[in-house]
């Protein structure tokens, strides 16, 4: 009897006015199991494959925002650099300004008229001292000029596989619910078909 239904599922047209209540009930079953066990298996598939996308995308926010704080924080000690750099440089050239004004040697000019001849200047060794510092602090802008750039590409390289796998993570959340909207619609209509 089986083999019969099964022959008449193939070589007869479901909507013919001919079908008895078991050729419906048969068609109703096969095509309803024979759907339902293939999903199940492309189901579980893309769960452990979104899941894997889900922790990356949560690896990555956790860098970006690692990349963005530490960012801020090498802005911050830039601007702190440039300052003094700017502030012993200003310094520099108002001791040779006024160096000048007195008729110091800063500017090449004559010694003043109380110091003698050959008698060392004593702006020269807080000159020199400041050169010395103004040549550590080009050094430290150099170095943190370059953690900021360093930095800023790793946070742009982070947004962009951010972005990127989030998107492949919404691609497979939307095949996830359309496969298990389609195999809660056939598991009801296998339900109804049993059930008739």
């Amino acid at each position: 009897m089986i083999k019969r239904w099964r022959h008449k599922v193939w070589n007869t047209n479901p909507t013919s006015a001919s079908e008895s209540f078991a050729d419906k009930w048969w068609i109703k079953f096969w095509r309803c199991g024979a759907w339902a066990s293939a999903k199940p298996s492309e189901f579980s598939q893309a769960r452990p494959e979104l899941e894997g996308l889900q922790s990356r995308v949560r690896d990555l926010e956790w860098d970006l925002a690692e990349a963005t704080y530490l960012s801020s924080v090498f802005d911050v000690s830039l601007l702190r650099i440039r300052d003094e750099l700017w502030t012993t440089k200003e310094e520099i050239v108002t001791r040779e300004y006024v160096g000048s004004l007195h008729g110091g040697s800063a500017q090449g000019g004559s010694p003043p008229p109380d110091r003698a001849i050959g008698q060392p200047d004593p702006a020269v060794p807080d000159r020199d001292q400041a050169w010395v510092e103004v040549s550590r602090l080009t050094r430290e802008l150099a170095v943190a000029q370059g953690s900021v750039n360093a930095l800023t590409a790793e946070r742009n390289s982070d947004q962009s596989d951010l972005a990127a796998i989030t998107a492949e993570r919404d691609r497979l959340q939307t095949q996830l619910t359309t496969a298990s909207s389609k195999i809660a619609q056939f598991e009801h209509e296998r339900d109804d078909a049993l059930t008739s």
